[in-house]
C-alpha cells in the first residue's frame, strides 16, 4: 500500500467488488476504516482509495483475509425486537441499533466414549445392537495412520449420514458369529437407517459398530418396513446414552 491522503481532498473508494469494465462497482459500501473523519460512514471492512483526477487504469488491493479460526463467541440481540432482522445484516453493514452483549463462551467440540444400544423390530424376531464411539480411517491406510486393526477397517460398511460424512458404520460380527448371506441380505437397510438416524443429531466423527445381530428367517419379518426403522432407532439412540465429553480449544501462539 501507498500513496499519501490529505485533508479535503476528493477521493473514490474502491471496494472489494470493483472491477475495472464494470462501472456500476465505481462506489461502494465495502471498503476500510480510516482516520479521515465521516470517511469511514461508507466503508467497511477494507477499500482502496484514489485520487478522482487520476487518469490511469486503477485496481484493488487484495482483500484481507483472516487466516485464524475463533474460539471465543459472545450471543448478541436487539434490545427492540422488532429490530432482530437488522443483525442479520451486521456481517456486510452496520446498523445503528441497540444490542445486548452476552459474556464471552469457549466454542467446545463434544465427543464420546462407548455405550451398548439394542433395539428390535416392529414384530421382533428381527434385534440389532449397536455401539457408538469415537470414529477414524478405513483400510490399510487408517490401518497405518490411526493404528486400526485391519479386519475393522474393511468391515466399515457406509459413511453417515452421507457418503463423504465423519459418522462410520463398522460391521464388527465374525463369519462364525452370525450368518453373512443373511446378515448381507439386509445391508442396504441397515445402512439406510444408520444415515437416517446419525442425522437426527448434531453429532460428529462417531463410530457405530454393530456387535450383535438376530435376524429373522422369514423374508416377511426382515423387509425394508422391519430393517430400517429398527436400524434408524438403535442408531440414534446408541449415541444419546454414551458418556459425553467436552473438549476445549488451546490457542498456541
Amino acid at each position: 500500500m501507498s500513496g499519501t491522503l490529505h485533508a479535503g481532498q476528493e477521493v473514490r473508494v474502491l471496494g472489494e467488488n470493483y472491477a475495472f469494465v464494470d462501472e456500476e462497482d465505481s462506489c461502494t459500501l465495502s471498503g476500510i476504516r480510516l482516520s479521515s473523519p465521516g470517511i469511514d460512514l461508507c466503508i467497511v471492512k477494507t477499500s482502496t482509495i484514489t485520487d478522482v483526477n487520476m487518469n490511469e487504469d486503477v485496481f484493488i488491493y487484495r482483500p484481507l483475509k483472516s487466516n485464524t479460526q475463533s474460539i471465543i463467541k459472545i450471543a448478541i440481540e436487539p434490545v427492540n425486537p422488532g429490530e432482530l432482522y437488522c443483525v442479520m445484516h451486521l456481517r456486510k453493514m452496520y446498523s445503528e441499533i441497540d444490542i445486548k452483549v452476552a459474556d464471552p463462551m469457549v466454542a467446545f467440540a463434544r465427543v464420546s466414549s462407548r455405550r451398548v444400544r439394542s433395539s428390535g423390530s416392529p414384530r421382533r424376531p428381527t434385534k440389532r445392537t449397536m455401539i457408538a464411539g469415537s470414529g477414524r480411517g478405513r483400510g490399510e491406510f487408517f490401518q497405518v495412520n490411526y493404528d486400526w486393526d485391519l479386519l475393522a477397517s474393511r468391515a466399515i460398511w457406509a459413511f453417515g449420514p452421507y457418503s463423504t460424512s465423519p459418522h462410520i458404520l463398522v460391521d464388527d460380527k465374525l463369519s462364525f458369529e452370525v450368518n453373512k448371506t443373511l446378515f448381507g441380505s439386509v445391508k442396504d437397510s441397515i445402512v439406510q437407517g444408520f444415515q437416517l438416524g446419525s442425522r437426527e443429531e448434531p453429532i460428529r466423527n462417531v463410530k457405530f459398530k454393530i456387535i450383535d445381530q438376530s435376524i429373522a428367517q422369514e423374508t416377511l419379518h426382515r423387509g425394508n418396513r422391519q430393517i430400517i426403522p429398527t436400524a434408524r432407532r438403535v442408531a440414534y439412540s446408541a449415541f444419546p446414552m454414551t458418556t459425553p465429553r467436552l473438549m476445549e480449544p488451546y490457542l498456541f501462539v
